[in-house]
């Protein structure tokens, strides 16, 4: 993607392409750890690994909610460099302690835990520098598409790269490369240069800084805004309910019942699925990143009605038998589910960063982490049920129902705000 990015002083590596170059290398290594873990898991406790994520995001929850107690007083680079390298430890624990005791679910959970709940610390930073180094609204578009688009990415090469080292590699070897992708990473972010050197701003009206009003200041923000709080509804519940169905429920559904032709290498089916979703997301991006839609609100909702769409037509290859072209059925209807996510999520982050600043900036994005790592354990805990129950292909046919119908209930509900 071509972006008109704001003009720096230093001559060889802006803010901008530091940060990108990092979160490219930090998104493909979760990718992979992602799929390593899962993978790992399944083949440890079977279908009881969707208790893998449920844990992981109760967790993250916690750490989410208490994260703005200490993070506001770091600069955005040393809290975006800091946790990246931290990260880097959690993914080659468990291939570390292999070396020497039996792998574990245990071990899984612990990794887990660790590379989710730095979100809270990284995602914040990152999103937050953003008006820093824009100089418009426009800017912020055009630099918000460009970050995320890398995440967009990363599930696209992420896949196809752990498809690939499947061919080569053990899966527990996955994660040896995710670790060295993150150390990478980390040396890239640490040359974001000073822009990114001091903390963020306190607003002026707050008359006092402390470990109360830093641990609350994002519900007040949410409490303040109709539209932020409709919005963040909205984003975490779908941000659930696709957790259950894509990043566990479609790894059970392909290892219990891969598509033609994959029968010995359910992996390598699983990669080329989840990468032609990054395809969608990918060119979604690209075109939503340009994009100035007259009614926003209309635009945003209709993006996670595509992605209902396609995610309840993902498992229908499988279930309706469809012999030589379910692979390739199964890529086209992810393709689809991946195309809706980025037409809400841009306009959303857009919208955030324009009615807040500062402090209340990242404490409302921690608080979105918080809420959506509460989300996807939710979901997780639903998925213990629903897989011993209707199995993974209704649950993922399920999860895209529900955010098919969610996403036009939060169509029709318009806040005052957003009325054309």
């Amino acid at each position: 993607m071509t972006a008109v990015l704001p003009k720096q002083s230093a001559p060889l590596i802006t803010p901008v392409r530091a940060i990108w170059v990092g979160i490219t290398l930090q998104s493909v290594s979760d990718e992979v750890f992602r799929l390593a873990v899962v993978w790992m898991a399944i083949g440890l406790v079977g279908t009881t690994a969707s208790a893998l994520p449920a844990i992981q995001y109760f967790c993250a929850f916690f750490i989410g909610i208490t994260a703005g107690a200490i993070a506001d007083r770091f600069a955005p680079r040393t809290t975006m460099v800091g946790v990246t390298l931290v990260r880097a430890v959690f993914i080659v624990l468990p291939l570390a302690l292999s070396q020497v005791v039996a792998p574990s679910f245990s071990v899984l959970v612990i990794a887990a835990v660790g590379v989710a709940g730095m979100s809270a610390f990284f995602n914040p930073a990152m999103h937050a520098s953003v008006p820093r180094l824009a100089e418009n609204p426009g800017q912020m578009q055009i630099i918000n598409g460009m970050f995320d688009v890398t995440f967009r990415i990363a599930r696209l090469v992420g896949p196809f790269l752990g498809g690939l080292l499947a061919l080569v590699l053990k899966v527990e070897q996955f994660l040896l490369v995710a670790a060295c992708g993150m150390v990478l990473a980390g040396a890239s972010l640490s040359l974001v240069g000073p822009k990114l050197a001091t903390p963020f701003e306190r607003p002026v009206s707050e008359s006092a800084d402390t470990l109360l009003t830093r641990l609350g200041r994002g519900f007040v923000m949410l409490r303040r805004d109709e539209v932020i709080f409709r919005l963040l509804v909205v984003n975490v519940i779908c941000i659930g309910i696709w957790t259950l169905g894509i990043t566990v429920g479609l790894a059970m559904l392909v290892e219990q019942r891969p598509p033609h032709g994959f029968e010995a290498r359910p992996l390598v089916a699983l990669s080329l699925v989840l990468g032609v979703y990054g395809v969608g997301d990918i060119v979604s991006n690209l075109i939503v990143s340009r994009s100035h839609p007259r009614d926003r609100w209309a635009f945003m909702h209709s993006g996670y009605v595509i992605m209902g769409l396609g995610m309840t037509c993902l498992p229908l290859p499988l279930l309706l038998d469809f012999g030589g072209i379910e692979i390739v059925a199964m890529m086209a209807c992810a393709a689809i589910t991946g195309f809706g996510g980025p037409r809400f999520f841009l306009l959303m982050l857009t919208e955030f960063q324009t009615r807040l600043v500062g402090t209340d900036l990242t404490a409302l994005l921690r608080l979105r982490v918080a809420l959506q790592a509460a989300a996807m354990a939710l979901g997780g805990v639903l998925g213990l049920l629903l897989f011993a129950t209707i199995g993974p292909a209704y649950t993922v046919l399920a999860c895209g129902l529900a955010i098919f119908a969610l996403a036009v209930l939060g169509w029709w509900a318009r806040p005052r705000q957003m009325e054309v």
